[in-house]
């Protein structure tokens, strides 16, 4: 197995926000030295404060609302929510336990939208209990 070092970088992780550049090398080449990098989906910052990430999952979120809004009228009640689960559930459930446990003014973008779109969810359902009745 062969080590793609133009596609690999480190992190150095701590509590207080240090500008120490570490030299790393291997076979020669220098690694990159990062603020933040992409691990298994996951934005994982030096001071684990997971504000990337969190920017991230809202920046999903606020594209799917625009594609939920379009489609609340015009597809059915049960595609609606295989929609909603295949295009924002994912985004609020992975790796949601290292994450979320995180403080209320960080999430506060992620809640608001997800409010959001629960509401335009909401709103269709009402409707379609009406129009039964």
């Amino acid at each position: 197995m062969s080590l793609k070092l133009s596609l690999s970088y480190f992190v150095i992780q701590g509590n207080k926000c240090t500008k120490t550049q570490v030299k790393l090398r291997l076979n020669d080449d220098e690694i990159e030295q990062v603020c933040s990098v992409k691990f298994l989906g996951v934005y994982i910052d030096e001071r684990l404060t997971w504000d990337n990430h969190i920017q991230q999952v809202a920046s999903k979120l606020s594209k799917n609302i625009g594609i939920l809004a379009k489609l609340k009228y015009t597809v059915p009640q049960k595609v609606l929510c295989l929609i909603y689960n295949s295009l924002v559930l994912p985004y609020l459930t992975y790796c949601n336990l290292v994450w979320a446990c995180n403080s209320a003014n960080k999430l506060n973008s992620v809640v608001v939208l997800l409010c959001e779109i629960l509401r335009k969810l909401i709103i269709v359902l009402i409707l379609v209990l009406c129009l039964r009745s």
